[in-house]
């Protein structure tokens, strides 16, 4: 078997152990959006994981890493509590955020585990209590709402809508009794992509929508060409090249691991339910390959994002940063929840400050419905139309409404050996299944798509277009539904029922400027050193002015110029960068053409090679644990691991701590000494080029126990002891 056959098959054998899993755990964890008939009256409490802190920079308990909580000497308070309520663990949202405090939102924040029998609002009423504690929230989990020679593309009404017959789903009271018929719509409800496919734009470039769902069919044939590659990524050699803190990310990554999960978190995002590859074919499925349906943006690549069965508020805003940092250009979020979340709201504003357009939908209850994260400022909410071009009976609105796309039994791709309507509350299997490998779903989880692939589109044709320019176009060009319902009202405008109204990819583009900005080198990630040319495209029919800047950190708040020019240029050099004098860490680049269009990347400028320990020094002695901070960098950079050994020149060295990503005066770890004796300990910290080591920092220490430090009290008894049973008020509470 060759190496795809191998991955295949690998895949394959993991949806069927998911499969299985989720089976067992659906009955109490979750529902799924897309629309059915008991959705619009089922309101359920959402189910929360566990607990979100997040620290402030002066309060975080970095030192205590993923391992420590009960360090009464760095936090008296906040070991109190978690003695109270039992806290073992206080587990980092992303290991590596500590070194980026101003700029990584998921930094300073922690997950607390809930016991069954601890009330959680007196939990999180008592941790945000605690001085230096910003928030705490639920880690909820969210509900996924759920011309062309390609055969089935006469069905997919909402691409192009001529009142033909296409198939749609009756839904009739009871189990397993529904039906597939063929019904007709009206004509020219659709987003008039017939027209573009007939007559699609010139000069487009690659976009990257990421798709945080239930993951992607990988493997279907409707998406060959059409999944991210991650650039600077060699598939399965177990080695993080391109330094983002994931290893072999090829295609996105798998966060829906959890603690009980019998699979853990890894870089194989496979679909083992249908919803998100059903979304993914909406975006992005082949066209004109003569199978199947057709996609909206052809020049799209679909990022999978997996956070099905464990789909909490924490794991999605993980996956939003990885999306924001990796160079989607869209994220589409199907799902929704009824309470709003801070740490989203962090993680959007982030995505947002790097040019990342999200769509969420607005949810499938037909009535007012305020889901976040559809209410959330930083999203373009989206409802659903059906064929007649009302808005679908099902689609939740609001004053947050901003568009409507079509929603209601639509054609796209099945994932292997999934049925979204086999379970409970659908109970209808095979009915929604067309020729094995497409399903028709309904929801404003299918409407959401249709909007990311007008955005995906227009980024693609005008690349580094700010999120509020797109807005714009979809909202001015999009076709107003002044009758909703079909009633005889009249909404002329914006109304809460239809937003702006049905998005209209043909006018979008027929409205959008042609200037184009796009940074082709270096890589987001990269590392750099000495002269840096940067390379890429800044042209354009309206065209007026290029600039190139650069700035320190993930988001600067300064910027150095770099080049200016009314000359556009098109896969050329932009401007020469010299990085010799900076100094080693994080910078940005950005390439500014107009006002309206922008491309940043962020790169590690390295000139020099260092492995140092800050903390702690040689000579001191700590006891339990101790916070380790350093720095870990040099040209060509690999790796970092940190190690420790008994005495001053260890005959065997353990591994505490690998690091993928290059490190500048940063938190590295925590080094807890269970069960370790008092004496000499050496902690050796080595970098790693692609040659072999080039630099180690060592550090010797002494353990000691702290029944023997100045932490501790001793009393001498001269006479036999005896047990009293009493009580005393320890912690002042």
């Amino acid at each position: 078997m060759n190496k795809r056959t191998n991955t295949v098959i690998r895949r394959r054998v993991k949806r069927l152990i998911f499969v299985c899993f989720l089976l067992s755990i659906l009955p109490v964890s979750l529902c799924f959006g897309y629309f059915h008939e008991n959705s619009k009256v089922t309101h359920r409490t959402p189910i929360s994981h566990g607990l979100i802190v997040k620290f402030s920079v002066e309060a975080d308990p970095h030192a205590f890493g993923a391992q420590v909580t009960r360090a009464g000497a760095v936090n008296a308070a906040l070991t109190a509590l978690n003695e109270k309520y039992d806290i073992t663990a206080m587990r980092q949202l992303t290991p590596t955020a500590n070194g980026r405090r101003a700029d990584n939102p998921l930094a300073g924040v922690y997950l607390l585990p809930i016991d069954a029998d601890i009330d959680p609002v007196a939990m999180q009423r008592d941790y945000a209590s605690l001085p230096g504690v910003e928030y705490v929230e639920p880690d909820y989990m969210v509900e996924l709402y759920d011309q062309p020679n390609d055969p089935f593309y006469s069905h997919q009404w909402g691409l192009r809508n001529q009142a033909q017959g296409h198939y749609h789903v009756v839904r009739l009271d009871g189990d397993e009794n529904d039906k597939v018929i063929i019904t007709n719509g009206v004509d020219d409800a659709d987003i008039n992509a017939a027209e573009i496919y007939d007559n699609p734009p010139d000069q487009t470039l690659i976009s990257v929508v990421a798709i945080i769902d239930s993951g992607v069919d990988l493997d279907h044939p409707d998406l060959v060409g059409r999944i991210w590659t991650n650039p600077r990524e060699i598939a399965d050699n177990g080695v993080d090249d391109d330094n983002n803190g994931y290893v072999d990310d090829l295609h996105g990554w798998d966060y829906s691991s959890i603690d009980e999960s019998p699979i853990p978190e890894d870089n194989e995002p496979t679909d083992a339910h249908g919803h998100g590859t059903h979304i993914a074919g909406i975006v992005s499925a082949a066209t004109d390959n003569g199978i199947g349906v057709a996609g909206i943006s052809p020049a799209t690549r679909i990022m999978a994002l997996k956070i099905l069965p464990w789909a909490l508020v924490s794991k999605i805003a993980r996956a939003v940063v990885y999306a924001a940092d990796n160079g989607a250009d869209v994220i589409n979020m199907s799902f929704g929840l009824v309470f709003t979340s801070r740490l989203l709201e962090d993680a959007f504003a982030y995505a947002e400050s790097k040019g990342v357009i999200l769509c969420a939908a607005s949810g499938n209850k037909g009535e007012i419905e305020e889901s976040y994260p559809a209410v959330s400022p930083h999203t373009i909410a989206v409802g659903a139309s059906d064929d007649s071009d009302h808005v679908a009976y099902f689609s939740s609105y609001g004053d947050h409404l901003d568009l409507c796309a079509p929603g209601l039994s639509i054609l796209s791709l099945r994932a292997d050996g999934t049925d979204m309507y086999e379970e409970p509350p659908g109970n209808e299997p095979r009915v929604h299944i067309i020729d094995s490998v497409y399903y028709i779903a309904s929801g404003t989880s299918m409407a959401c798509p249709y909007v990311v692939g007008v955005a995906a589109y227009l980024r693609s044709v005008a690349p580094g277009w700010k999120s509020s320019v797109v807005l714009d176009i979809m909202q001015n060009t999009a076709k107003d539904i002044v009758d909703p319902y079909g009633g005889g009202e009249d909404y002329p405008g914006w109304d809460m029922y239809s937003g702006y109204g049905r998005v209209d990819l043909r006018a979008a583009l027929s409205a959008a400027p042609r200037v184009r900005a796009k940074i082709t080198s270096p890589l987001s990630g990269e590392i750099v050193s000495g002269t840096v040319e940067i390379g890429g495209i800044a042209d354009g029919d309206e065209f007026e002015n290029r600039l190139v800047e650069y700035g320190a950190g993930d988001n600067p708040s300064e910027w150095t110029p770099l080049n200016t020019s009314i000359t556009p240029k098109t896969d050329e050099p932009l401007a020469v960068w010299q990085t010799d004098q900076l100094s080693a860490g994080k910078y940005t680049v950005r390439l500014q053409a107009n006002e309206s269009n922008e491309s940043r990347v962020t790169v590690h400028a390295i000139n020099s090679s260092l492995a140092k320990l800050i903390t702690p020094d040689s000579g001191d002695t700590v006891s339990e644990f101790v916070g380790i901070y350093g720095s870990a960098y040099c040209p060509g950079f690999r790796r970092a691991i940190l190690e420790y050994g008994r005495g001053v020149d260890p005959e065997t060295w353990q591994v505490i701590r690998e690091v993928g990503v290059p490190l500048y005066d940063e938190y590295i770890a925590a080094w807890y000494f269970d069960g370790f004796g008092d004496g000499q300990y050496s902690l050796r910290w080595v970098v790693y080029d692609d040659n072999g080591i080039v630099q180690a920092d060592t550090s010797v220490v002494f353990v000691q126990s702290v029944f023997s430090t100045g932490q501790s009290w001793k009393v001498q008894l001269n006479r036999r002891t005896a047990v009293v049973t009493t009580y005393g008020d320890f912690d002042g509470d």
